[in-house]
């Protein structure tokens, strides 16, 4: 396609950045809410299942153009989205630390904590760039009382 091509259906790059960065966040979603499924079906224990949403996590965003599209403007629908979308992981982890005996004081605050430090662990190129040793660490810190 040519530039000008694209150009008619984008007025400029960033609205295509923004274009891209919400198809990602639409394909990351659908595959970490089947995964959370899967998990949730296994019965895995919260160890187990924190290793594997963080694993999908990490795989969902190991893409070339994942960097990109992650420093793209953002417009308040897709500010939105975002926080939507943090929201739906954050209700996932809670699930399960209550499932493993988490007290509800715990609940919220704790959930949160995972999903806002895994997202950032897993969009550091340096952290992420060993994924095994990312998961193992982020769990044991996540674990800890």
């Amino acid at each position: 396609m040519s530039i000008g091509s694209l150009y008619q259906y984008f007025p400029n790059k960033d609205a295509l950045l923004v274009e891209l960065a919400d198809r990602h966040l639409e394909e990351a979603m659908s595959v970490l809410v089947a995964e959370a499924v899967a998990v949730r079906d296994e019965d895995l224990d919260l160890r187990r299942a924190l290793e594997r949403l963080l694993r999908v996590a990490i795989d969902v965003n190991d893409r070339p153009v994942h960097q990109l599209l992650w420093t793209a403007p953002r417009t308040d629908e897709l500010t939105a989205r975002f926080d939507a979308a943090e929201e739906v992981m954050v209700s996932e982890v809670a699930w399960h630390l209550e499932r493993a005996g988490w007290g509800p004081a715990d609940l919220d605050r704790r959930a949160r904590l995972i999903v806002v430090a895994a997202e950032a662990a897993v969009h550091d190129p340096l952290l992420a760039s060993d994924p095994d040793a990312l998961v193992s660490e982020l769990v044991t810190v996540f674990l800890a009382r």
